[in-house]
């Protein structure tokens, strides 16, 4: 089973992980209810939260669609592609979740997060280039790749 518990860190930075994927923790289901234009940055990060405990859960159809309203209401909030891409790797989404990754990289810039899962996946799919050129990336940053 694919670990996808690196991904999802935090919010404030902490280096705690969220409960596994693969943890039998049940996730208390959220009311449902919709972000609009109007939600505020408190509002996303609860359904950026929602998302990643419905990934967390096995429910990547749930996370996907919370996140993408997130994404909907605000493209560059931090921490949503990275979410998504999680959600679409789990489902072997494989090139789409690279490309949520590479996302979140422009949006986050100092987040070594999305740069460390787009070189896990890239290596995945077994793209060399593409993945030493990300390993560099952390390398450089001082960040080396553990098993959390």
């Amino acid at each position: 089973m694919l670990r996808l518990c690196y991904l999802l860190r935090n919010r404030d930075g902490g280096s705690k992980p969220l409960p596994s994927i693969e943890s039998s923790e049940s996730v208390p289901a959220s009311p449902a209810s919709a972000v609009d234009s109007n939600s505020g940055p408190e509002e996303l990060q609860r359904k950026c939260k929602e998302a990643a405990e419905a990934l967390q859960s096995h429910d990547t159809m749930r996370a996907r669609e919370v996140i993408q309203q997130v994404i909907a209401v605000d493209p560059k909030f931090s921490g949503a592609h990275l979410i998504l891409g999680a959600a679409l790797w789990a489902q072997n989404h494989l090139e789409d979740a690279l490309a949520e990754m590479r996302k979140e990289e422009e949006v986050s810039p100092n987040d070594t997060r999305p740069v460390q899962s787009a070189a896990r996946l890239a290596t995945f799919l077994r793209r060399g280039d593409e993945a030493i050129m990300e390993w560099r990336r952390l390398l450089k940053n001082g960040v080396t790749s553990k098993a959390h």
